[in-house]
């Protein structure tokens, strides 16, 4: 991968005063046209030898806490992990379409009405009413979702099914 792009300073581990790359990663042809970044991650290989996870006294006096364990990446290992980008799908096209409000009717009883218009590539993206499907579009067109609500307002997006890749936001206040 080539992630220190042949740097001698680029290390992974020191051991007694001493460094150097152990750590790598290796990829056939078609995998690697795939990766976008690789590097190193330094949070291992430069913690000062008085935290080492040795059995013995710690030097100096210090204090040799119970447990070393502590809920975060650092000093999982006494080498760097490798860090590597990878775009293993083809990339979604963005949603070709277009959804604006054409009218709302609210009744006495609290039952609303809005209409909307839909435009564009629609056909298999579900309507979402405040970020929960309310149908599947079949054809560009008009659509009527009427529900019982007692808010002032619905956000509405078409979105690719199962996805988060959706139209901008449509706020109707009625």
């Amino acid at each position: 991968m080539q992630s220190n792009d042949n740097d001698y300073r680029v290390y992974s581990y020191t051991f007694m005063g001493e460094s150097g790359s152990l750590d790598h990663a290796f990829a056939s042809p078609s995998l690697a046209a795939k990766v976008l970044q690789a590097k190193s991650w330094y949070i291992n290989s430069d913690e000062i030898p008085a935290f080492n996870y040795s059995e013995g006294p710690l030097p100096g006096g210090l204090e040799k806490p119970d447990n070393f364990y502590q809920a975060d990446p650092f000093r999982t290992s006494d080498h760097d992990p490798l860090l590597i980008a990878m775009q293993l799908s083809e990339p979604v096209p963005p949603v070709a379409a277009e959804l604006s409000l054409i009218r709302v009717n609210r009744a006495r009883s609290g039952s609303t009405l809005v209409q909307l218009r839909m435009e564009g590539d629609v056909t298999g993206l579900e309507l979402r009413r405040n970020g929960q499907p309310v149908t599947t579009v079949q054809r560009a067109g008009r659509y009527n979702d009427q529900f019982k609500t007692s808010n002032n307002l619905a956000q509405y997006q078409l979105c690719r099914a199962s996805t988060e890749q959706c139209t901008a936001v449509l706020q109707v206040d009625f």
